[in-house]
């Protein structure tokens, strides 16, 4: 279902060719947990395009864990199939690959790929052996990016 994670993020680029990023976000609506990643970027510009690929590490607290891997013992009983499941945190390590396009100084369209792989205590739930699911995740997306400037506040 859906979830609301408000959170934050910093990136830092030590030098052209790498950026750091990290993020961590509190679920308010879908679960209450804590989620959060870090990775880091190789980049290379080339005219207005730019392409990126890099490592990631996603974590999840017992919340997080218990919320999208965790099967309650009535869930295990009522289906059959599972068996009960308790989690008490949630990892994946992986990569993400990104190719962006710059229109002008305001407006930008990326298309991402990537691949994460459950491990942990998580990857021992139920829901993630086959015939129900897999350890191996697959995320693919677009973003359209519009930026703005503010005037200084000093």
């Amino acid at each position: 279902g859906f979830a609301l994670e408000p959170g934050v993020f910093g990136e830092f680029t030590p030098v052209d060719w790498l950026r750091v990023r990290a993020e961590i976000r509190h679920g308010t609506i879908g679960h209450h947990g804590v989620v959060g990643s870090v990775g880091a970027d190789f980049i290379q510009p080339f005219d207005r395009w730019r392409f990126s690929i890099g490592p990631r590490f996603n974590f999840g607290d017992g919340a997080f864990a218990r919320r999208y891997f965790g099967v309650l013992p009535i869930e295990a009983l009522l289906n059959g199939r599972v068996t009960a499941f308790r989690p008490d945190s949630f990892t994946s390590a992986g990569v993400l690959g990104a190719v962006t396009y710059t229109f002008d100084e305001r407006w930008a369209v990326t298309g991402y790929a990537g691949y994460n792989r459950i491990i942990g205590s998580s990857a021992d739930s139920p829901l993630v052996r086959r015939p129900f699911g897999s350890p191996d995740q697959f995320v693919f997306g677009a973003k359209i990016d519009y930026s703005f400037t503010m005037p200084a506040l000093f």
